[in-house]
């Protein structure tokens, strides 16, 4: 109960007062339209927007058409939806996030992916998933980073979000594994519960690097029957092929 009036408090002064850039440290007014608020105009304007033409499936850099990898290797997934390119400064912002508890960063990061998929999405999913964790890590950072993201686009979008897969095997960080490493890394980490036959899924995730995770993900909703699976990503890093 006293956590509960402690947020109502924090919210209110917020609402009130206006709160800080997480950038600059400029104070900024919250609003309630969907844009990244808690980062003011000018670091808005610098940040690294992904406004050039990419690879529909799988985000890589291309003249917006299918890309030789995907083309001759698909991934299972059908589609990639990105705010930023993973570079600075939203790789230190996504890295403060999940690893030194800073969880107010989520709103901004939430909001950047809200306003892109304003502009981007075309084919709207019947649910959202978050990229499971599995219940040691949660345990051990104290929350799902993609799931906090994933619960505030489905509230935004009106869009169910319905955790149908979890996480069955507790693997090392992909982080600092090659690329063939963390294939073999993730093959089989998660399971589906669920009957997904026939529904469209959008997979929320902050970062894509070799997309490893997010494959075997979808290759998971696909086997159990998903029509159609959709990667949404705060940022994706850039692969030139």
């Amino acid at each position: 109960m006293l956590n509960n009036c402690l947020k109502i408090v924090h919210l209110f002064k917020n609402a009130l007062l206006g709160t800080r850039c997480v950038l600059c440290k400029t104070p900024v007014k919250l609003s309630p339209n969907p844009h990244p608020n808690c980062i003011c105009k000018d670091c808005q304007r610098h940040l690294p927007w992904r406004d050039s033409p990419s690879c529909p499936q799988c985000g890589n850099p291309s003249w917006g058409e299918l890309c030789g990898q995907c083309l001759t290797k698909p991934p299972y997934f059908d589609q990639t939806i990105a705010a930023f390119h993973y570079r600075y400064p939203v790789e230190k912002l996504i890295a403060a996030y999940k690893y030194r508890q800073q969880q107010h960063i989520a709103l901004p990061l939430a909001q950047a992916l809200i306003v892109t998929l304003a502009q981007q999405l075309k084919q709207r999913p019947d649910i959202i998933i978050a990229m499971p964790m599995h219940a040691l890590r949660v345990a051990e950072r104290g929350f799902n980073q993609s799931f906090e993201l994933a619960k505030m686009i489905s509230l935004a979008l009106h869009i169910p979000l319905q955790q149908c897969c979890r996480r069955i095997i507790h693997t090392p960080p992909q982080a600092g594994l090659d690329a063939q490493q963390r294939i073999r890394n993730i093959r089989g980490a998660f399971s589906c519960g669920q009957d997904i036959r026939g529904l469209k899924i959008a997979i929320v995730d902050d970062v894509m690097t070799t997309g490893a995770s997010l494959n075997e993900l979808a290759r998971q909703l696909k086997q159990h029957g998903a029509a159609h699976v959709q990667c949404w990503l705060v940022a994706r890093t850039e692969h030139h092929d």
